[in-house]
């Protein structure tokens, strides 16, 4: 944990050097997106999720959420750039996301561009009902921070919207408690939650620090 915290401090601080070296263009903006496709992944012991196979599995409800986010974005010359913000999303039955994240932004062209980063991610606590046959069992997860990346790439529609296309991986270090169980033998010892989804998203710059 304590690692991980002065990981995202490190960064923080690069960013904010970043922020103080000149930059030629600098807005604060607003963004939306929306999963379209995605996987969980579970990093655990358990038998019994070996046995049932399940502890890799794509569900729809999972990915299928929308992020709102508020970012602060700079650019140095009319190719380079870097973005930092925070997102927060519902990921409805899995759990609630609050994300850290800063990528550096290459422009192509005027209008199209690239972009690749870390992101730092805090989730809710998560409970899982897991069935066989009749039985039940009952487990709550707590959560801890975790560190993923993004990906993807952007266009410029107007000088104020930007519609983008990313993939995003954001990571969970997760501990299992099992509140009831039914089930004969069951046991889960998740370790880890990995996300895995590609979203599209549409930016609004509504102020540009230099131009106000």
């Amino acid at each position: 944990m304590t690692r991980l915290f002065s990981k995202c401090a490190l960064l923080s601080v690069l960013m904010f050097v970043l922020v103080c070296s000149a930059p030629a263009y600098a807005w604060i903006n607003v963004h939306s997106s929306y999963g379209m496709a995605g996987s969980v992944t579970v990093y655990e012991a358990s038998e019994h999720i070996a046995a049932t196979n399940s502890s890799n599995f794509k569900d729809q409800a999972i990915s299928a959420a929308l992020s709102m986010g508020i970012e602060y974005e700079n650019y140095f010359n009319e190719e380079f750039g870097f973005a930092t913000g925070i997102n927060y999303s519902n990921r409805r039955s899995f759990t609630k996301l609050y994300q850290y994240y800063a990528n550096l932004i290459y422009h192509v062209d005027p209008r199209f561009y690239v972009f690749a980063g870390m992101n730092f991610t805090h989730g809710s606590d998560i409970n899982m009902t897991f069935t066989s046959g009749s039985n039940t069992a009952v487990v709550a997860i707590d959560t801890k921070p975790g560190l993923g990346y993004q990906l993807g790439l952007g266009y410029q529609v107007t000088e104020a919207i930007n519609v983008e296309l990313l993939y995003e991986r954001v990571s969970l270090h997760t501990h299992a408690n099992i509140v009831s169980s039914e089930i004969d033998g069951f046991d889960y010892r998740a370790e880890k939650f990995e996300q895995s989804s590609v979203r599209l998203g549409v930016k609004y710059s509504f102020f540009n620090l230099f131009n106000f």
